[in-house]
Formats: C-alpha cells, sequence, structure tokens
C-alpha cells in the first residue's frame, strides 16, 4: 500500500509537547535514563531523518547495492575477499568525506576523539581484512558526500553481514534495528533461496522490532529470466509462509542488478538502468518512504513515547500500591504503639501509681505516729532524766546561795537543751524517713520530686527553737540579799525563832534549795538545821514540779509544732506528687498525642503523595491518549 499522508504540523506539535512533558515528569520522577534518547529523537522529527538500514547475510551484495542506489562505484569495499566488520552511515554533506568514529575508552568510558581518514584507509578500519574482530574498536565509519537522494533526509546504514562466517556480526546488526525507520533485507540471485538462518533472524526482526521490512534481491543479472523470477517466487512463497507479520499484499520485494545500473550510467544506457531494477527502488524510497517518513517517524517516535509513558505510568502505580503497604505497616505499627502507650498509661495509674501512692501515705502516716510517740517518751515529765538532776542537787549541800541560784539556772538550760537534741534526733529520723519513702516512691512510679524544694516548702523541723520559746522560771531565783542575810545571821549565832520564820518565809516565797544550816547555838543551830533540811527538802520537790512542769511545756511545744510542720510537709508532699503525676501523666498524653500526629502525617503525606501521583497519571493519560490516536490515525492510514 502506498503511503501518502502527510502528518501535520500540529501533530508533530503534538508529539513535541508529550516529549517535552515526558522530560520534565520522569526527571522529576528520578528516571533520568528514559530521556536519554529524547533530544536525538526530537532533532529527528524536526530534521526528518529517515533512517534506512540495509541488512543481509555476508556477500549477498549489500555494498553494491548501496554504491549503486547512490550512483558511486567505489563508495563502500565490494571485493569479494572482503568483508565489512563494521556498520557505515552515509549521510548527505557539502563534499564527500570519511570520518571513523571510536568505541569509549575500555576504563575510563570517555569518547575518544573522531578521525577523519582517506578514501584508501577505509579497508584498514572497516573490513574483517584489515581490522579483525575490530581490534581497532570502530563504531562506525561515517561517510558524507553530496547526494540529491540522501538530501531528503535519507541515511543509509550499512551492517555487516548476518550469517556465515560471521555471525558474531548479528549483534552488531541488532544494535541498529531498533532505530531503522525502515530495514531494506539484501537476498541474492544465484547461490540459494532464503536460508533458515535468515528466516530466523527475520521473525525476530519483524515480530519485535518493525514490521516496515523490504526485500532486494541482488545479482539478477547473473541469472536468467526464468531463473531470476523462480528464484523470487520460492523466496516470496517462503517469506510469506514463514513470516506471520508479512503477507502477500504487504509484502514489497525488489529484483535488482548492481552491475547493469552501473554499466548503464556509466554508458547512459537507460535500458540497462531500467532494467537494473534501481529506477523502482528509488521511486519507492522518493514516493513511499521519504515522501512518509514525517509520517513514518511521528508514528514511530509517538509508540516509543508510549512505550516510555507506559514505563513511568507503571513505575507510578508500583510506588503507589509500594507506599499504600508501606503507609499501612507504618499505620499499623504506630497503632501499636498508641495501644501500647495508652495500656502504659492505664497500667501505670490504676496499677504502679495507686500502689505506691497508697504505700506511700501508709509510711508517712507510720512515721508520723512514731515521731509522735518518741517525742511523748523522750518529753515525759516521768523522765529519769529529772531524778538524775535531783540527785546532783543533792549533792551541792554546802553551795552558797549564788552558787546554787547560778548551778539551778544552768540546769534548767541544759536540761531543756537535753529535751531539745533528744527531739532533734527524732525529727531528723522522721525526715529521713520520709524522704526515703519519698524517693522509693518516685523511683517506684517513674515520677521527679525535688526533694530540696519540698524542705523549703515545708519548712525545717528544729526542737531548739521550740525550747528556746520555754521561758526559765523566775520563781526558781532567790534574793540573794535576803538569803546571805539569814546565812549571816544564823552563822554569827545571832539566829533565833523570829528570824527563822522570816527566812523560811522568804525562801518559802521564792527559792527552793537552802545550804545546810550552821550550827551556831545549841537550840537555835538544831532548829535552824533542822528547818534548812526541811526546806531543802521542800525545794527540791519544788525544783522537780518545775522540771516536770517544764518537760510538760516542751513536749506540748514540741508535739504542737511537730503537728504543724508535719502537716505542712505532708502537704507539700501531696502537692508535689500531684505536680509530678501530673508531669508523667502529661508525658504519657504528649506521646500519644505525637504518635497521633505522627499517624495523621502519615496519612496526610499519602494523600498528597497520592495526589501529586494522580496529577502526574492525569498528565500521562492526556499524552498517552493523544498518542494512542496518532498511532491509530497513522495505521489507519
Amino acid at each position: 500500500m502506498k503511503v501518502t499522508r502527510q502528518l501535520t504540523d500540529e501533530t508533530k506539535q503534538t508529539i513535541t509537547a508529550a516529549a517535552n512533558e515526558f522530560d520534565v515528569v520522569a526527571k522529576k520522577l528520578g528516571h533520568e535514563e528514559l530521556v536519554a534518547d529524547l533530544p536525538d529523537m526530537l532533532d529527528r522529527l524536526n530534521r526528518g531523518i529517515f533512517r534506512l538500514v540495509v541488512m543481509g547475510e555476508i556477500k549477498k551484495g549489500k555494498s553494491s547495492f548501496i554504491n549503486a542506489l547512490l550512483n558511486i562505484g567505489n563508495l563502500l569495499p565490494t571485493d569479494i575477499d572482503i568483508a565489512t566488520s563494521t556498520v557505515y552511515k552515509i549521510i548527505h554533506g557539502p563534499e564527500r568525506k570519511v570520518k571513523v568514529v571510536f568505541l569509549p575508552d575500555r576504563e575510563t568510558g570517555r569518547q575518544t576523539d573522531t578521525n577523519e581518514i582517506t578514501e584508501s584507509e577505509v579497508p584498514k578500519y572497516g573490513t574483517e581484512a584489515g581490522n579483525p574482530g575490530n581490534r581497532e574498536r570502530v563504531e562506525f565509519i561515517a561517510v558524507e558526500l553530496p547526494s540529491e537522494l540522501l538530501a531528503t533526509g535519507l541515511t543509509i546504514v550499512d551492517t555487516p553481514g548476518v550469517g556465515g562466517l560471521y555471525k558474531s556480526h548479528r549483534g552488531i546488526s541488532w544494535r541498529y534495528a531498533p532505530n531503522a525507520d525502515a530495514v531494506f533485507f539484501i537476498l541474492d540471485s544465484t547461490e540459494a533461496v532464503i536460508s533458515q538462518d535468515e528466516i530466523d533472524f527475520l521473525r525476530e526482526l519483524t515480530d519485535k522490532i518493525t514490521r516496515r521490512v523490504y526485500f532486494v534481491q541482488t545479482k539478477t543479472d547473473m541469472a536468467s529470466g526464468e531463473q531470476r523470477e523462480a528464484w523470487e517466487a520460492r523466496n516470496r512463497e517462503i517469506l510469506t509462509r514463514e513470516l506471520p507479520a508479512l503477507s502477500k499484499d504487504t509484502l514489497r520485494y525488489f529484483p535488482t542488478s548492481s552491475k547493469l545500473k552501473r554499466e548503464g550510467e556509466e554508458r547512459k544506457m537507460t535500458k540497462l538502468v531500467e532494467d537494473s531494477g534501481f529506477p523502482v527502488v528509488e521511486n519507492f524510497l522518493r514516493d513511499e518512504l521519504i515522501a512518509a517518513k514525517d509520517f513514518y517517524l511521528c508514528l514511530e517516535i509517538a509508540k516509543r513515547l508510549l512505550a516510555k509513558f507506559g514505563v513511568l505510568r507503571d513505575s507510578l502505580n508500583g510506588e503507589a500500591r509500594a507506599a499504600q503497604v508501606q503507609t499501612g505497616q507504618e499505620l499499623d505499627a504506630l497503632k501499636k504503639e498508641l495501644e501500647r502507650h495508652q495500656k502504659d498509661l492505664s497500667d501505670w495509674e490504676q496499677g504502679i501509681f495507686q500502689s505506691q501512692q497508697q504505700e506511700f501515705s501508709d509510711r508517712f502516716r507510720d512515721l508520723k505516729q512514731q515521731a509522735c510517740e518518741d517525742l511523748q517518751n523522750i518529753l515525759d515529765p516521768q523522765s529519769t532524766d529529772i531524778a538524775i538532776i535531783l540527785d546532783q542537787l543533792r549533792q551541792m549541800p554546802n553551795a552558797t546561795g549564788a552558787v546554787l541560784d547560778s548551778k539551778i539556772r544552768d540546769i534548767q538550760s541544759d536540761f531543756i537543751a537535753t529535751c531539745s537534741e533528744k527531739g532533734q534526733a527524732v525529727i531528723g529520723e522522721f525526715s529521713a524517713g520520709v524522704d526515703n519513702a519519698l524517693a522509693k516512691f518516685c523511683s517506684a512510679v517513674g515520677a521527679k520530686i525535688p526533694i530540696n524544694h519540698l524542705v523549703a516548702r515545708s519548712g525545717t523541723l528544729d526542737l531548739r527553737s521550740w525550747a528556746e520559746g520555754v521561758p526559765v522560771q523566775q520563781t526558781l531565783r532567790v534574793s540573794r540579799f535576803g538569803f546571805d542575810t539569814a546565812r549571816n545571821v544564823i552563822g554569827g549565832g545571832m539566829m533565833g525563832f523570829g528570824i527563822t520564820a522570816t527566812v523560811l518565809n522568804i525562801l518559802t516565797g521564792g527559792f527552793l534549795l537552802l545550804p545546810a544550816l550552821i550550827v551556831g547555838g545549841a537550840f537555835a543551830g538544831a532548829a535552824a538545821g533542822a528547818a534548812a533540811k526541811r526546806q531543802f527538802e521542800e525545794a527540791l520537790a519544788k525544783t522537780e514540779r518545775i522540771l516536770r512542769e517544764t518537760m510538760i511545756s516542751v513536749r506540748n511545744k514540741a508535739l504542737q509544732d511537730f503537728t504543724r510542720v508535719a502537716n505542712e510537709r505532708e502537704r507539700a508532699v501531696r502537692d508535689l506528687v500531684k505536680a509530678a503525676i501530673k508531669g508523667t501523666r502529661d508525658q504519657y498524653e504528649r506521646e500519644i498525642v505525637q504518635i497521633r500526629e505522627r499517624g495523621n502525617q502519615t496519612q496526610e503525606a499519602l494523600r498528597e503523595s497520592a495526589t501529586e501521583r494522580a496529577a502526574v497519571l492525569k498528565t500521562i493519560h492526556e499524552h498517552t491518549c493523544k498518542l494512542e490516536q496518532i498511532i491509530q490515525v497513522s495505521v489507519a492510514g
């Protein structure tokens, strides 16, 4: 079928826009490898380059066919003993020149310089004889020359033979097959009909790469007309039978003779040129392939872009599925973490905290009760400390009044200090017990309580200050004048009953101790001595009573203030514990909130990612539909 349909500029613009959009999307998604060939594709589209790849087994006349097609006899090596070992690219140029393009360096991967060579040097780089096994590492040989046919945008690629002694050339041919806009497959008229190796190669080519494969039978001048026609019929029958992609209606087959074409051109004999079959090939190239090159280029690029968009679409869908799976796993993990934290909080509140709080309260109550009992015991008015003090006083019957007066004050002060020290020890034990109980509680419930701050809030427990608040009993003091006068009177032998009564009255009203009376006379001394002894015992009894009253005052004051300060400490502990517990609970709740926020962020990230993917997929879908429409119209055309 002759292709005459020209695609419009609008179609090219559609393909260009799709390619540009693909470039942006692919790079954004990290698929730079998919855009590497986009510049070349668009350049081909804009310049209208049409790649005709010539393939076939060795010694079938490929190079001779190309030379005859371009009407240049010595363009490519054609000696019977010379086999092509590399690829030749023939393009239009202002003047004839040959360049060798080498493969990248094995170690660095860098492209080596291109060398321009003379035509006599071509066999050195482009034949098996001159470059066996491609030891020169030639990628291709570029041939430029002025040509009306090439000026239309046609590029001819001559590949090494695909079979025979050089089957390694098959891989080279396959590298260029995917980029072919059309393939001329070369057969001949003398050696054999198409072989199984050629059929296998063509089947793979037409099934996987392109169906635009056209056949050229060379060397028709070497067979008779009947032989040539029989050869052609046989090849046609094999091709249509073995290649499902081809049919009798679509198969294009061109018998040619490079020799007749060359002779006809040289001798200016039109008949020979026509008999060579090349005019038919040239007309096919100009009127169908080159005339429809935009059609084929757009179709090819549309298909390639469509495949690339398909890769992006599949990648995005795969990422979406992976993201959903990953997000689901993350949300499951966050859900389990949330449930674990909530359970930990519940277990802490209902288990650890409540039990430890009760244990601490019980311990505090026991410490408080024990401290009260200890204060009761050490400040007991019946304490043996008072008896010890009285015994010490009994050992001082001859002291003067001033000495005794001073001693009594010291005894009372020492007594109060002793009570204070014993009480302070009790308070110390209480405070240490509370601190230990509080530290144990904090450790058990995981709370942090500043104990120093607790002491500052609840105050210190200092019994000495309470003791200092108890005044020294003024009734224990004696008028030094009265006591000394009485003693002097008695000591001078002038003391009588009346005087003695006066002294007793003074002592009864004030001082509690008397020294032993110095005997001054028989009756008076005896009377004074008996009275003094009696008064001494009465004074001791009064001292004992006052000391016990002092003890009661200290005890009451101590218990009262201890209870107050203990209650203050208990309230301080309770407030700080509440604050610490609230801090612990708040920490749990903050962690729970953070987990929920992480879950929300994960879901939001999934939604944003899904939204972005949806937008990209929408773009891909829009361009895919346009490309599919181009392909459908092209195929229908």
